[in-house]
């Protein structure tokens, strides 16, 4: 982690647009400066979509008081759910398909044919068919609540999108960097109502890139979809794609593969952007400074994630203030771990 300055964080403060900005980034500061996962925890629990789970948990409660509450998954998502609720509620314990997985904390893990009658909180990606099995051995449907289908109605629909303050102005030059599957591009789409010039989406890992391409071709006018990276220069960089699903980074260590590196100033040549959007885990600074002749000059909005390093929450406001003074920055969060926080300068 490199060196913080006082003065830094007074400065990125003071242009902090509103008290859920201000609030967001004084807890994620904490927790980048301290590990200390209750500021997370604090964050997290003022999010809407808590207020959803919480309202889900005590109706099935008050149906099924005796019933025992089990979370389903006992991955990293799962420890995570675990641990916001149990502060609150009386876990049975992990239900999970792979009875070899254990957890850190010793917490009762069990298969999947161990109960039929009680309270089932899904909290992996695969909710879908999980929500099918737990229906076919006999759970109550009333007592299943997935936490990735409230997220992907709340927090996925808002990300890199916040109605609350992210207004098209139309005629938008829209620059995704890290666009996995093309689905933010879906998002753009709808948020402008259809009214862009230019669609310009980069992906370094293969697969990702060829199901964007896929998806988004003949969809959509004027889109270019580029198989590569984006940094502060041009060239080439080994990258690993074993993270986690649907995730990327350069990695010159442990990189398995290589991709081309492209600088944004150089891909745009001098042509207008409206909107960039950044997700590349962890060189969403060196992707700015790439992009820093596209930003002085046309001052485009902005939404960065800011949770892959520590130092993010600090050198990247600074950098992006750096080239405007006069932007006003928003912080806000899409998940109930710790990923998914997102800087925004309009």
């Amino acid at each position: 982690m490199t060196g913080i300055l006082p003065g830094s964080i007074n400065y990125i403060y003071r242009h902090l647009a509103d008290e859920e900005s201000r609030y967001v980034f004084a807890n994620r500061l904490l927790y980048s400066l301290t590990d200390d996962n209750s500021y997370m925890l604090h964050i997290v629990k003022k999010q809407k979509e808590w207020d959803w789970l919480i309202s889900r948990l005590e109706s099935c409660r008050k149906c099924y008081g005796s019933a025992e509450i089990w979370v389903f998954g006992a991955g990293f998502w799962g420890n995570v759910i675990y641990d916001l609720l149990s502060e609150t509620y009386p876990l049975a314990g992990f239900i999970d398909n792979d009875e070899r997985k254990h957890t850190s904390e010793g917490r009762i893990i069990k298969g999947p044919d161990a109960e039929t009658e009680g309270i089932y909180i899904i909290a992996t990606m695969y909710y879908e068919e999980i929500e099918k099995q737990l229906l076919r051995a006999g759970a109550a449907p009333e007592c299943i609540i997935s936490v990735g289908r409230i997220w992907r109605r709340g927090f996925s629909r808002r990300q890199y999108f916040d109605p609350g303050f992210m207004k098209s102005e139309g005629n938008e030059s829209f620059i995704d960097c890290g666009c996995y599957d093309g689905m933010d591009v879906d998002k753009f789409v709808a948020w402008c109502g259809g009214n862009y010039k230019r669609i310009l989406a980069f992906e370094p890992d293969l697969r990702s890139y060829e199901k964007t391409r896929k998806r988004l071709t003949g969809r959509y006018h004027d889109t270019q979809v580029i198989n590569g990276a984006v940094g502060e220069m041009r060239g080439e960089a080994r990258f690993r794609s074993d993270i986690r699903p649907g995730s990327s980074r350069i990695d010159a260590e442990q990189g398995e593969s290589m991709t081309q590196v492209y600088t944004i100033d150089g891909a745009l040549d001098g042509e207008e952007a409206t909107f960039i959007k950044m997700d590349i885990e962890g060189s969403e600074l060196s992707a700015l400074k790439g992009g820093g002749g596209t930003i002085r000059k046309y001052r485009p909005k902005l939404a960065i994630c800011t949770y892959h390093k520590p130092e993010d929450m600090w050198e990247i406001p600074e950098y992006v203030l750096s080239l405007h003074e006069d932007y006003r920055l928003y912080f806000r969060h899409y998940n109930y771990s710790r990923t998914e926080t997102v800087m925004y300068a309009l």
